[in-house]
């Protein structure tokens, strides 16, 4: 048991994640992610949200990377988890999900095109 609680060590210190280049990444993800998410989701009908969590936090490290700046762990730690709650959608895949079973006509069916039963 002492070898898997040696494997990662507890930080001795703790520090703030939420800071201005957190805010300008959030701001990013509103409005680079969220557009092409809602598209993903139209058209295939599946959520992207797990995969554009990590497409995000790689983005925006090889960003940071090539302005010569570094982003801890923890502002890493606040993007991966504002791109999560972003990328979630509740309402368009609420209204895809209607749609698919049959529910009343909802935006899924009038944007695909998709004729009434």
């Amino acid at each position: 048991m002492e070898s898997y609680r040696s494997l990662m060590v507890p930080p001795r210190e703790f520090e703030g994640g939420f800071s201005v280049s957190s805010l300008i990444g959030a701001f990013l993800i509103g409005v680079l992610m969220v557009p092409g998410s809602m598209y993903m989701g139209l058209l295939a009908g599946l959520g992207v949200a797990p995969a554009a969590r990590w497409v995000t936090i790689i983005l925006f490290i090889e960003v940071a990377r090539l302005a010569h700046q570094s982003l801890s762990r923890a502002q890493i730690f606040t993007l991966f988890y504002i791109a999560g709650a972003v990328m979630t959608m509740p309402f368009v895949t609420d209204e895809i999900r209607k749609s698919e079973v049959g529910g009343p006509p909802t935006l899924g069916r009038k944007r695909l095109g998709v004729p009434r039963r």
